[in-house]
């Protein structure tokens, strides 16, 4: 839960800023992610109202997290 916390601490102002709209990379690994009804839902409301890509907001919120990992490890 330590992940969903640090997540809920971020302004939802500040992640959209941040989360990039339009890029295509080469793709290094990709995988399947269950996320239930409910959340597939918010999720995809969300980056339709705020037109970004839902893999793209994934992606972000992932590295920031591992990013903030490494900084306090250090």
């Amino acid at each position: 839960m330590f992940f969903l916390e640090e997540v809920n601490k971020m302004k939802a102002k500040e992640i959209l800023k941040n989360v990039p709209k339009v890029r295509k990379p080469k793709h290094y690994g990709s995988f399947g992610l269950q996320l239930g009804k409910d959340l597939y839902d918010k999720l995809n409301k969300h980056c339709k109202e705020n037109k970004i890509m839902k893999s793209k907001l994934i992606r972000f919120l992932i590295e920031n997290y591992l990013n903030e990992l490494e900084k306090e490890s250090q």
